[in-house]
């Protein structure tokens, strides 16, 4: 049978639709961008001549694009450096592990810490008078509340609910308490060195200050600050940060402050007091919290010791002007 010749009526076909592509963001030109800067740019468009906002979007998407650059250069620095310190934190703990075979394996855990700042200097003048101003500033604005409750919530108020539940996580594990106590003391103070010549007051910790003791005048507030100011503090670190510790009262410091745990005490109290070991080896490292990883230097290991979890360490004797605070070995007082 012959086939038709000629045009033949086929049927209506749709063409394929097109393989899809992810939106790209017109600021920076990645895929799925939801970076504030940019939203932030793009809703300038609409005030913009059309030249003018080519010039713009053009400036500042390259901005952008270099910032996220720097940030990636600095999450893989920190990975390169965290991996180093763990797998030499890991070398020390087996030759420890070798060198006490007395102790089964898993009593004792390694634990690195950062080195606090050791040089005391007397409190120049200068640091004092900030540290003053400042200080006169919150209370006024404190004296702006009826109590602690109606200043407006901020991260002070989350770190205050922050610190009273890990004191009330401490208080009900008193062999987990000991252990961050002598840790914090080995340290000496790292997390302290930025802050500065504010030490993190807010106006919600001195509104509490009032409310404890509603006769305090402004003056009589600010000069009880001002008494616990230490003879000498460390140099470059906060201002209270003396050679036995803070010189204020737990109750008088930032929520900040009484809130915050470094990474590596952070983990001892999620794991709670069942997980504790016999004996942690501590490394200490030579960089403070807050530039481990600003360098590309090693961040070399200045001291190993055992610490056989016992009851907190005695206060430290005073140091004099200009000397360096020394750590005492770790498990003793």
């Amino acid at each position: 049978m012959a086939l038709p010749v000629g045009p033949t009526t086929l049927p209506m076909q749709r063409p394929p639709p097109p393989p899809f592509a992810p939106p790209t963001c017109g600021v920076c030109g990645e895929v799925r961008c939801a970076d504030l800067a940019c939203r932030h740019v793009a809703a300038q468009q609409p005030k913009m001549e059309p030249f003018a906002w080519r010039n713009f979007v053009a400036f500042q998407g390259r901005l952008i694009r270099e910032r996220r650059a720097r940030d990636r250069g600095r999450k893989e620095n920190q990975r390169r450096i965290e991996a180093l310190e763990a797998e030499e934190s890991a070398a020390l703990l087996e030759r420890y592990r070798r060198d006490h075979p007395e102790l089964p394996a898993e009593q004792v855990r390694v634990v690195d810490l950062p080195s606090g700042l050791s040089q005391l200097a007397p409190l120049p003048p200068e640091r004092i008078a900030r540290f003053r101003r400042r200080l006169e500033l919150l209370i006024a604005r404190a004296q702006r509340y009826a109590d602690a409750d109606a200043v407006p919530p901020d991260q002070h108020h989350r770190a205050r609910a922050r610190s009273l539940q890990g004191e009330a996580l401490l208080a009900q594990q008193p062999a987990l308490k000991s252990a961050c106590e002598q840790l914090c003391g080995a340290c000496r103070g790292a997390c302290c060195t930025e802050g500065g010549d504010h030490a993190y007051l807010s106006t919600a910790i001195l509104r509490r200050e009032l409310d404890r003791a509603p006769h305090l005048t402004a003056e009589q507030l600010r000069d009880r600050y001002l008494a616990q100011l230490p003879a000498a503090s460390i140099v470059g670190s906060c201002l209270f940060q003396s050679a036995t510790g803070c010189a204020l009262p737990r109750e008088q410091r930032a929520d900040l402050c009484n809130a915050y745990f470094c990474e590596p005490l952070a983990a001892l109290q999620r794991a709670g007091a069942a997980a504790l070991p016999q004996q942690l080896l501590v490394v200490q490292r030579a960089n403070h919290q807050w530039n481990r990883f600003d360098t590309d230097a090693r961040n070399a290991v200045v001291r190993v010791a055992p610490l056989a979890l016992a009851p907190p360490p005695a206060a430290t004797p005073p140091v004099a002007p200009g000397e360096r605070v020394q750590s005492p070995p770790l498990g003793t007082s």
